[in-house]
């Protein structure tokens, strides 16, 4: 199923056209290329976008891991599965060209648009990296609750 709420979308495992709900149409709304990402990416899971700093967050099963930004799509990368990435020629993902490269999004390759079933070995490889990062962060302890 897919829902848009102005500036969220879900896709469900199997979206139908038939499911396609329109909440608020006052928020910022999806480009056509957002929408074909989601709903190719949707077997891997639930796949949520987010409007984000000029842009989308794409999670899926509420893990974040891609962005679109200016309908280019960079996935989540780590030390794992940058090497794929960067031997495909795609390069990290870069907002703003005074700023810091943020280097865990790199591009798409150009063939995850001409396949889906390759769309999907790029977005596992994105969900699997996004998996692991947050695994490998150090929780905070929480800060005991004040008492009076």
């Amino acid at each position: 199923m897919f829902v848009e709420e102005g500036h969220n979308c879900t896709f469900g495992a199997n979206p139908v056209a038939s499911d396609y709900l329109v909440a608020d149409t006052t928020m910022a709304q999806q480009s056509e290329f957002v929408r074909y990402v989601c709903e190719h990416l949707a077997p891997l899971g639930q796949v949520s976008a987010r409007s984000m700093f000029g842009g989308w967050g794409l999670y899926i099963d509420r893990q974040f891991c891609a962005i679109v930004h200016r309908d280019t799509l960079y996935l989540r990368v780590d030390d794992m599965t940058r090497p794929d990435f960067e031997a495909k020629g795609c390069g990290p993902f870069k907002p703003f060209s005074a700023k810091a490269t943020i280097l865990s999004y790199h591009e798409a390759p150009a063939e995850v648009f001409e396949d889906t079933a390759v769309m999907l070995v790029w977005g596992h490889k994105a969900l699997d990296a996004a998996l692991r990062g947050r695994n490998t962060k150090q929780r905070k302890p929480r800060k005991a609750p004040w008492h009076i």
